[in-house]
């Protein structure tokens, strides 16, 4: 072989030894032993799974809680809302009602297309 031929068949030949030793576990023994990783996980992962179930349990009930108290104050600030709206409407036709009883008031009616008593029209602007 030339120099060149033996150069390039040495580069090669170091990567098909590469591939070898790519394809082998370095992490695994042939004796059983386990690795410091293996054996972390082993010891901390097991432990974590009802950890994760009772925090995720413990999430879903506290968020139902605050969906539940959060309606129950939306519903209270309805019915405030409500009631002040019947007093308001029970006020409005109370004061109708005298408006019709007493035909000659402060309030002056008028039926459409009548003038007002000042004789401008009721649209501000015309």
């Amino acid at each position: 072989m030339t120099s060149r031929g033996m150069a390039s068949f040495q580069r090669f030949h170091h990567l098909r030894r590469t591939r070898v030793r790519i394809g082998q576990r370095g992490y695994a023994s042939k004796s059983g032993e386990k690795s410091a990783h293996a054996l972390w996980y082993e010891d901390v992962v097991p432990g974590m799974i009802p950890i994760a179930i009772l925090g995720s349990a413990v999430y879903m009930g506290l968020q139902l809680l605050q969906t539940n108290l959060s309606h129950e104050k939306y519903l209270e600030e309805a019915r405030a809302r409500v009631k002040a709206l019947e007093a308001e409407v029970d006020a409005l036709q109370k004061e109708r009602e005298q408006i019709e009883l007493n035909p000659v008031s402060k309030h002056v009616s008028t039926s459409r297309g009548a003038a007002t008593p000042t004789g401008r029209s009721w649209l501000s602007w015309w």
